[in-house]
């Protein structure tokens, strides 16, 4: 019996190392055979109005302020808790956040909707999303496309969501 128990014990160790290096030697075998075909540049980052949406709000934000393009919600957000939430917003992409420059926080984020599409669901955000956002107080502006951008529209809402104005009151 204590003979078995050894043999097992032995066995159980020899696979668990033989596990152990496979596991380890997996993501390295995956990595040389894969297909590198597969994969290409896109061929446009962005698109001509989400460039021009970019430009304007670089040009209308004060020097404290800094935007970025195509920012996924994982360079965001941090789980607290449960990650099931965290994962499901994590491979969400949202067009543009305004960062304060000093810090790097995140301010505000800027979705462009383009009614150029058939399919109004594509217009208009995923409300969990800005359910979510509302509550960790990270504002959201939507921004509705008709035609080309108007730049004094985009900085009169820039000023209410940010509190620009009083920010401009307060440094005269």
């Amino acid at each position: 019996m204590l003979i078995v128990i050894i043999i097992e014990s032995v066995l159980i160790v020899f696979l668990t190392i033989a596990l152990l290096k496979i596991k380890k030697q997996e993501p390295d075998i995956m990595l040389k055979e894969a297909d590198t075909s597969s994969v290409g540049v896109k061929e446009k980052y962005m698109y001509r109005q989400e460039v021009k949406m970019l430009r304007i709000l670089n040009q209308v934000l004060p020097s404290s302020y800094l935007t970025l393009p195509k920012v996924s919600l994982s360079s965001l957000l941090e789980p607290r808790g449960s990650k099931l939430l965290y994962n499901k917003l994590s491979t969400i992409c949202v067009d543009f956040v305004v960062f304060e420059e000093a810090t790097m926080s995140p301010v505000l984020i800027v979705d462009i909707f383009d009614n150029s599409f058939a399919d109004e669901a594509l217009l208009e955000q995923e409300p969990l999303l800005t359910e979510i956002l509302k509550n960790i107080n990270l504002p959201c502006l939507s921004y509705q496309l008709k035609g080309e951008i108007n730049k004094e529209e985009v900085k009169k809402l820039l000023n209410k969501e940010l509190n620009l104005d009083k920010e401009i009151d307060a440094n005269k």
